[in-house]
């Protein structure tokens, strides 16, 4: 409904003329889609305008996607809307122009085109200024989602995400409008986004979106949590105890040796937790399909590391070497032989020069005459 105020009379007709064209909003017939681009054929559009300045749309102009069946006759039986699925011109012709679709559902347009159904989309103008959302699961019972963080963001860009808030007891949060037409919203709880919803704030007073309820994943995180930090103390203590009831059964020393297995026999076994971990499964379960895969990949994550490092084996192990160590005989202990400095033998007696026996002189050399000295007979 547009409602405009007139203080003459004089200006009645000119007042009602803009109330009608501000409450007029162009039809389009969606041609076709490909990915994220829509080409829609506007209604009556190849028809002449007496004034080119009166154009119906412009780049940036928001289009609501809509399904229509119809009759034998050609008219309208039933009309849906495609929810959380807007469309933004961005290039136009006089009869054809190409959207920008942004859609929380995954193919919004893949359905079946047939005789009678038609695929449309609307020309839409917020005539409010802020719209109401509310959370609420999507399975049953259904109850609304308070404390979910709301962020926002323009459709063309995420640098500028803006955190709008947290959902209230009623699960509701005030969405006001910005710069441009549509707000993309981004649900999440924990650091988990759940939810990606384009809107357009003051088209609606109040908007109700579905979201999987993910409160039972944030307690099935916690829980693992704490659990996996459970398995790294039993994990490490297990790992000190072992190495010192090794060093203990090397050295002998079978009482003390026999303390730690008993303190490992008595650490948290890996079918326990196993037990506990089915047990809280079993609590946590979901008849949402998406939030229960996320909880089965956390459990099965939990239970794989609780197979590879909290293997008995190992302790059943140190059981039976120090079982097999006792019933060894004790090895007979040889004294330790004390080392003594070795004796000094007797240094050879100095020989007087009587005791040294008599050296033989050696003769000096011959001499020998060269010829060179001999007198001339």
């Amino acid at each position: 409904m547009v409602r405009l105020p007139v203080w003459q009379p004089a200006k009645l007709r000119d007042t009602a003329f803009h109330a009608m064209l501000d409450a007029f909003a162009p039809l389009a017939l969606v041609v076709s889609s490909e990915k994220k681009t829509v080409t829609l054929r506007l209604r009556a559009g190849g028809l002449p305008v007496r004034d080119p300045s009166l154009v119906q749309v412009r780049p940036g102009d928001v289009f609501q996607p809509m399904i229509r069946y119809n009759d034998r006759d050609g008219n309208a039986r039933k009309v849906i809307t495609i929810p959380w699925t807007v469309f933004i011109v961005e290039q136009f012709t006089p009869s054809l122009f190409q959207c920008q679709m942004y859609s929380a559902i995954v193919s919004p347009l893949s359905g079946v085109r047939r005789g009678r159904v038609e695929q449309l989309a609307l020309a839409v103008r917020p005539a409010g200024d802020t719209t109401r959302l509310v959370l609420m699961t999507r399975t049953e019972p259904k109850h609304v989602l308070a404390g979910y963080d709301v962020y926002a963001h323009p459709p063309d860009s995420t640098a500028t995400t803006l955190f709008l808030g947290r959902t209230d007891a009623q699960g509701g949060i005030r969405v006001p409008a910005a710069e441009h037409p549509v707000r993309v919203l981004m649900v999440k709880n924990g650091g988990t986004l759940l939810a990606r919803l384009p809107i357009v704030p003051g088209l609606a007073p109040e908007l109700v979106a579905e979201i999987p309820d993910d409160d039972q994943r944030l307690a099935a995180e916690e829980y693992i949590t704490g659990l996996q930090e459970d398995l790294l103390d039993v994990y490490v203590r297990r790992q000190v105890l072992l190495t010192r009831a090794e060093k203990h059964i090397e050295d002998g020393e079978f009482d003390k040796a026999a303390q730690l297995v008993d303190e490992l026999e008595g650490l948290e076994t890996r079918s326990e937790l196993l037990r506990k971990l089915d047990q809280q499964q079993r609590k946590l379960a979901t008849d949402d399909a998406r939030v229960g895969k996320k909880i089965d990949a956390l459990f099965a994550d939990t239970r794989t590391l609780l197979e590879k490092f909290l293997d008995p084996e190992p302790i059943e192990k140190i059981g039976r070497d120090l079982v097999s160590a006792r019933s060894k005989p004790p090895a007979q202990k040889t004294p330790p032989v004390k080392e003594t400095p070795a004796e000094k033998s007797p240094s050879p007696a100095k020989e007087t020069p009587a005791e040294r026996p008599p050296t033989t002189p050696t003769p000096p050399p011959a001499q020998v005459k060269s010829d060179a000295g001999l007198a001339p007979g």
